[in-house]
């Protein structure tokens, strides 16, 4: 990911999708991302940014945290080319 590409700039005003993670030491659904010890959602409209705080607080989700390359390559295959989202800080 490249910052700009999901960020938690707030005041930008407009609505985006908003990516969450989960502990999970199971298989994810179906649709999620999984990550090691992590399944990934992603809101299925774009939302405002207190909606995407909901969104994930509902799912039981979290912010995601990036670590490694590897990480960063399956969080960006989830992405559609040219969009922009939430990524609620920790």
């Amino acid at each position: 990911l490249q910052p700009y590409d999901f960020h938690d700039d707030m005041s930008s005003g407009q609505d985006k999708y908003v990516l969450c993670a989960f502990e999970s030491n199971y298989i994810c659904d179906d649709g999620d991302l999984a990550l090691p010890g992590k399944c990934l959602i992603r809101s299925p409209q774009r939302v405002t940014w207190n909606e995407a705080a909901k969104f994930c607080r509902g799912k039981g989700a979290s912010s995601i945290t990036i670590h490694n390359e590897a990480e960063n390559a399956g969080v960006t295959g989830i992405l559609q080319r040219d969009e922009a989202g939430w990524l609620l800080p920790a």
